[in-house]
């Protein structure tokens, strides 16, 4: 019996010592030479290595926050009960947002949509994404963080752009053997224990992609969306985003339309409800008419880049998806439709301040005895943004830090509860007061100061006329009486010709300019614009929000 015990484990030990040189043979190194992907420049913007999805984020770096799941969002925890619908979108930057607040995700905007429609019910969002991330790192993430969750529907918008790219390791002027795909770079990290080295030379001798250019080859892209799919299915209702691209991204990367025909490929098979977002995003485009789409292309309003949608391109997404979910409601949804409305209540004693300025962060401080009943710190929003640093200092105070992408207006505070959204009371964010000095027939400038946000960009524009006289930009005619969408689509991006002058607020939120004024008018136009740049994104892709104020000039005596 022993000798016969001591002949398997020789036999076992002899197999492992074979695979481990047929390994090395196959150019398969040991785990001291896998991949490293995590340096210490990417290290600083929050990231960190990850056996299964190569690199994770780490934490809130201040371009966004990330919860304690390594995901951009608040904290969320085990499986949805009866009260809660919770709806998980598992991508790549796109779905995470590069380019766009956390609010203007296509996830957050869908959250927002359901539960307008569901008062008494708590509705979550799950950004199950990370920016640079394939299919095969996003079914990873998904087995990972998103699964114990145990979403109600799943929304996989896979393919615009990692997936096609180049294998990791691989320059232009390389052969096409060189570098790694991302089942390659898998196998590679699955080296580390005995028990792991046999599968790997199983898969290195049965691996048929050594030649492909990409990250992940097209028939390993179908297998991630299965196995995404398969996933997502375990404990809900799944929908397909085919990706949209902007028109130079077809031209010079053709392959991606193999991608968005495979998503279409699941879909069909599956019997699955496929958004076509290429197809929204051109009917967008028809509608809306080439005065505000004729561009070069290399710009889209529909996009910040070549594949990430724009805060429009993200809200045409929400909608598509919103309509596939009309199509096929889910059972859950009705349920919560009929829910009957909690009998209590969270209720605050005080609010402190009752304003604040826009596009600045600022801290509110909420009072009252219920403050002690919510338990773990709440969701809370601040009108239509989302405010992810909350504390409770005290038994009875909570203490809310409002992003510096808030905008002018009545705000409401809600709580997000187990039992629905609870009104804690409102707050005024006022805007930046544009002021004007008189005008003099024989003055030969406009004074003009914006006051209200330390170091924000400001603008100001001239024009003789405020209909008659519109401004070409970027996006169509801009007409400083508010005209600077297409009909019909109030979300469609506004944007500013270059300003007369341009600065930034002093450290008491004021900027002043001299601007020479239009000769021959008795009368003008002045408008005054604040801008709030993308402070949630390592890149600087344009004003998140903005505010502008029209002035009518008129010329003294």
């Amino acid at each position: 019996m022993r000798s016969r015990w001591l002949l398997s484990i020789g036999t076992i030990a002899m197999t492992v010592l074979l695979a481990e040189v047929a390994l090395r043979v196959l150019g398969l190194p040991a785990p001291a030479e896998a991949p490293t992907f995590v340096t210490e420049d990417n290290a600083a913007l929050g990231l960190r290595p990850d056996t299964a999805c190569f690199w994770r984020l780490a934490g809130d770096v201040g371009h966004w926050y990330v919860n304690a799941n390594g995901l951009r969002g608040p904290e969320l925890r085990g499986p949805t009960d009866e009260s809660t619908f919770r709806i998980a979108c598992a991508g790549d930057s796109c779905t995470f947002g590069i380019g766009v607040t956390y609010e203007q995700t296509y996830g957050v905007r869908l959250e927002s949509a359901i539960r307008a429609r569901l008062p008494h019910a708590d509705v979550q969002s799950v950004l199950g994404a990370t920016p640079a991330f394939t299919s095969h790192q996003t079914a990873a993430l998904y087995e990972q963080e998103v699964t114990p969750l145990r979403p109600d529907l799943t929304v996989i918008y896979c393919g615009a752009w990692n997936d096609y790219q180049p294998k990791i390791g691989r320059e232009p002027e390389d052969p096409p053997t060189a570098g790694l795909t991302d089942r390659e770079i898998a196998d590679r990290l699955r080296v580390r224990s005995w028990s792991n080295l046999l599968e790997a030379f199983r898969r290195a001798l049965a691996n048929t992609n050594s030649s492909a250019t990409r990250r992940v080859p097209l028939a390993d892209f179908e297998q991630n969306l299965a196995r995404l799919t398969e996933l997502a299915q375990r404990s809900g209702e799944v929908i397909l985003v085919v990706p949209p691209v902007r028109a130079d991204t077809r031209r010079d990367w053709p392959m991606c339309t193999e991608y968005q025909d495979a998503v279409r490929r699941l879909g069909a098979s599956r019997g699955l409800r496929v958004v076509d977002g290429p197809a929204i995003f051109a009917a967008c485009e028809r509608e809306v008419g080439p005065a505000w789409t004729d561009l070069p292309d290399d710009a889209s309003p529909m996009f910040v880049d070549g594949a990430h949608p724009s805060p429009f391109g993200h809200s045409l997404i929400a909608d598509g998806v919103l309509a596939a979910i009309d199509d096929a409601p889910h059972p859950k949804l009705a349920r919560l439709a009929a829910r009957p409305a909690p009998r209590v209540r969270p209720s605050i004693d005080s609010i402190e301040p009752r304003k604040i300025p826009a596009l600045l962060e600022s801290t509110l401080e909420l009072r009252g005895a219920a403050i002690g009943t919510l338990g773990p710190l709440p969701r809370v929003w601040v009108g239509d943004v989302w405010a992810p640093r909350v504390a409770a200092p005290a038994a009875n105070t909570l203490r809310i830090t409002v992003p510096p992408t808030i905008l002018p207006g009545s705000k409401d505070l809600v709580l997000m509860t187990p039992e629905g959204p609870a009104r804690l009371g409102s707050i005024e964010v006022e805007a930046p007061r544009l002021e004007v000095g008189p005008i003099h027939r024989d003055d030969p400038d406009v004074e003009v100061v914006v006051h209200g946000i330390p170091g924000r960009g400001c603008g100001v524009y001239l024009t003789p006329n405020r209909i008659d006289d519109p401004i070409p930009t970027l996006f169509g005619l801009f007409e400083l009486g508010g005209a600077d969408r297409p009909n019909g689509f109030p979300q469609f991006p506004p944007s500013f010709p270059q300003p007369a002058a341009a600065g930034l607020a002093d450290a008491e939120g004021s900027w002043r300019a001299r601007i020479p004024r239009p000769s021959g008018r008795e009368d003008f136009f002045v408008q005054g614009l604040v801008m709030a740049t993308d402070v949630e994104s390592q890149d600087d892709r344009g004003p998140i929000g903005s505010w502008t104020e029209l002035r009518r000039v008129v010329v003294q005596d």
